[in-house]
């Protein structure tokens, strides 16, 4: 078995870019995420009306207010796609809206993994929440 030197540097020079590249992809992806700890909203430096409010609540806060996010909002949560944000969307239109983080359980496609994964960056707005004995 004969060994090709040039051969072996072009294998490991790819190797060594491929490296370098996820290194810089995910670094990129790190700093685009919303930070774990909640900012203050008060402090948020996004002005009014500078995109949907449920992003700015996001931007600012690091949690996304599922009972006033559009579909296109959602999307911006980890592990959550445009059909699961449709699905999301449609299950509050049909069912109203989310009471606990647990409700989303009840949509398709999102099961405990999912739900672990977007648990702290999601917000349930009680506001919006009709109190039990509305009828």
């Amino acid at each position: 078995m004969r060994v090709d030197p040039v051969r072996n540097f072009i294998l490991i020079s790819a190797l060594a870019a491929a490296f370098v590249l996820a290194a810089a992809l995910d670094a990129r992806h790190r700093s685009t995420m919303p930070r774990a700890e909640p900012l203050d909203p008060d402090s948020c430096s996004i002005p009014e009306g500078a995109g949907p409010e449920a992003v700015r609540t996001y931007a600012c806060t690091g949690r996304m207010p599922v009972n006033s996010a559009t579909a296109e909002d959602l999307v911006l949560l980890p592990s959550i796609g445009p059909a699961r944000a449709r699905a999301i969307v449609e299950h509050r239109r049909l069912h109203g809206p989310f009471r606990s983080p647990e409700d989303l359980l009840d949509v398709t496609g999102i099961g405990s993994v999912t739900l672990e994964r977007i648990r702290s960056r999601i917000a349930i707005d009680r506001t919006e929440v009709p109190a039990e004995n509305d009828g």
